[in-house]
């Protein structure tokens, strides 16, 4: 099973399903299966019904992975069949960039094979693609942007033996960039990778080995597509529990800034004791910050899932435990108190002002108290005119979590595009900035009036003179006849330029011609 969340906070869940072959605590086995996947929005709400995610089937579709990046565009990967020689990692892009109903489920392309070497099983996938959000608005109709590249990972065989490998690939088309390339060094007992990206591009893959360097969790960096190495693998930590016959499972997180975290289980003790979830965190450069140290409390606990955001704060859950009825599901947050700012609508309104009030975070609650400046900027809308300058400070008190800015944005009865503006965090004090720009739309609500025509004529040439208001669209059409048969021609389509415009028929006929011009 897996879960990859959006920009917006929209996630997409795919798990497999089918019939077992086999079951326990720990492990299972299909006898034959496939991928399902269901799309939420924010709120929870599921988008759609869920959906087969392969085509093909050829047995025990398994072991699904997903990620999205910030245009919304996701892969879904799995362990499936149909590289000509046991099982392969298949893969499928989808375009969830709009909501459902709008593209629906919109597969890109078919499924494909993403191992480019062909002998022998190869398992487990895991997924990293770039969680940059594209900061060209939808505002500016000049601005493009592409979709990143993306990485899967998986163990399996390859040339040389057994191993840790990875692949990147061409979101905007899907293609591959090379061959797949070894990520592990060593070709002893290698298994179950993850894999996280920064959004300038590098990626992290991690995995747990029992080899001539030592058992335990591993680890290598890269800065691109290429597979660049920043450098050779090393050892995250030394596990208690051998990997070849203790159950052990690791997971990564990365964050947008290239921080990352790895959490795993194992015994509390080299003497024994109970199954305990332990953390490591890494700056960006890959230096480690602290010795491993025990992230769970009791136990015992597995499967550990850790997530890292911008700020280098991270969340880890894992199962185990008592709850009351057996085994429950368990998290726990670590990080230093951080700030964030988030974003916002308004309606703009036809007269006076209108709030658009943000809301500034710190969380978790601090014993000291924070400040952090603030001032708006200009984006597509412009002080003065669209919404009235702010700045100041903004102080938090011990224990205080939320507080406001209140940004008046003019109303207004000209028709024009939704525009935006900036309100920007700086200069924090006693807490790092997680999010240090909120972004407010302010959302027209003036209709585009029908333009009354004048017209002046100079021989065959008709001038036809309206006023354009902003950002509508006109469309001026001609006919030589007001007969109910007759239909009306083209003339020219004119975006509104806030004033007058004159379009001139140097084709308009001795007799009668008949123009009109409407909004579209």
């Amino acid at each position: 099973m897996g879960v990859a969340v959006d920009h917006r906070g929209n996630f997409v869940v795919v798990w497999t399903a089918g019939a077992l072959f086999s079951s326990d605590q720990f492990n299972y086995q299909f006898e034959r299966s496939e991928i399902y996947a269901q799309r939420f929005d924010y709120r929870g709400t599921n988008q759609g019904p869920n959906f087969l995610v392969n085509r093909i089937n050829n047995g025990a579709e398994e072991h699904s992975a997903v990620g999205i990046d910030g245009f919304g565009i996701a892969i879904i990967a799995w362990t499936g069949y149909g590289d000509g020689s046991g099982t392969a990692i298949r893969a499928q892009r989808f375009d969830f960039s709009q909501p459902y109903g709008v593209l629906g489920n919109e597969f890109l392309g078919n499924e494909f094979v993403v191992n480019s070497f062909t002998n022998g099983n190869q398992f487990h996938p895991a997924v990293a693609m770039n969680p940059w959000v594209p900061t060209c608005s939808s505002l500016i109709t000049s601005c493009a942007v592409s979709p990143l590249d993306f990485y899967i990972v998986w163990d399996g065989n390859g040339s040389g033996g057994g191993g840790i490998f990875a692949r990147g690939f061409d979101a905007g088309n899907g293609a591959p960039v090379g061959s797949q390339f070894r990520v592990s060094t060593n070709s002893s007992f290698q298994e179950r990778p993850s894999v996280g990206m920064s959004e300038d591009g590098y990626f992290v893959v991690a995995w747990q080995a029992d080899n001539s360097v030592g058992n335990g969790i591993f680890a290598r960096r890269y800065l691109d597509i290429n597979g660049t190495p920043l450098s050779g693998e090393f050892q995250v930590a030394t596990l208690v529990g051998n990997v070849r016959n203790h159950f052990v499972r690791s997971s990564l997180g990365v964050s947008a800034m290239g921080k990352f975290v790895l959490a795993w289980n194992d015994l509390a003790t080299p003497a024994g004791g109970s199954e305990t979830i332990f953390a490591r965190v890494f700056d960006a450069n890959g230096v480690p910050e602290a010795s491993p140290f025990p992230v769970s409390q009791g136990g015992p606990f597995y499967r550990p899932s850790a997530r890292m955001d911008a700020a280098g704060n991270f969340v880890t859950a894992y199962e185990g435990g008592d709850d009351g009825s057996f085994y429950g599901i368990y998290a726990r947050r670590n990080g230093a108190p951080t700030l964030y700012i988030n974003d916002l609508s308004v309606t703009e309104g036809n007269s006076g002002t209108t709030n658009a009030t943000f809301t500034v975070t710190l969380s978790p609650a601090s014993t000291q108290t924070v400040t952090v400046a603030y001032s708006t900027a200009n984006f597509t809308a412009a002080s003065a005119g669209d919404f009235q300058p702010k700045s100041g400070t903004l102080t938090f008190a011990p224990g205080a979590t939320n507080m406001q800015i209140v940004i008046l944005v003019n109303g207004d009865t000209q028709p024009e595009a939704d525009e935006a503006f900036h309100v920007n965090l700086t200069n924090p004090i006693n807490a790092p900035i997680a999010k240090n720009r909120g972004v407010g739309t302010i959302l027209n609500d003036d209709s585009c009036a029908g333009p009354a025509l004048n017209a002046s004529i100079s021989g065959t040439n008709c001038t036809l003179r309206f006023q354009a208001a902003s950002s509508c669209t006109y469309r001026l059409e001609y006919n030589n006849s007001l007969n109910g048969g007759a239909s009306w021609t083209s003339l020219r389509t004119i975006s509104g330029i806030g004033g007058i415009v004159a379009v001139t028929d140097t084709n308009a006929t001795a007799r009668a011609r008949f123009y009109r011009a409407w909004t579209q």
